[in-house]
């Protein structure tokens, strides 16, 4: 379904003709500036040393950079930190996306 839904569905059958549902499950997605998402974001930055949470103004540079700096050893460690405290079977960080214009979309 997502798939379908890609760049606003404009690809029409450029991919494939028919969509078919695998599954009637689908997760909760959250908009990519909700709180969840963003608060799982600057956890994950706080592990590595790209976010001061007790002190906002002493964040100096952007979080985005300051992970791109940082070894990938201690970005996988931060991520199983983060990432890897769900309850099994479930996912800990769900997919953001700008999921309400979709929805919006598909039911008018």
């Amino acid at each position: 379904m997502l798939q379908m839904m890609a760049y606003g569905g404009t690809q029409g059958t450029y991919l494939f003709e028919n969509a078919f549902a695998a599954s009637p499950y689908l997760p909760q997605q959250y908009d990519y500036a909700d709180w969840a998402p963003s608060q799982a974001y600057y956890a994950f930055a706080n592990l590595v040393g790209c976010f001061n949470a007790s002190n906002i103004s002493a964040n100096t540079t952007s979080i985005f950079q300051c992970l791109v700096g940082k070894d990938t050893g201690i970005l996988q460690w931060a991520s199983n930190q983060i990432f890897g405290s769900g309850l099994y079977g479930t996912w800990a960080c769900l997919p953001a996306c700008i999921w309400r214009r979709e929805a919006a979309r598909i039911l008018n």
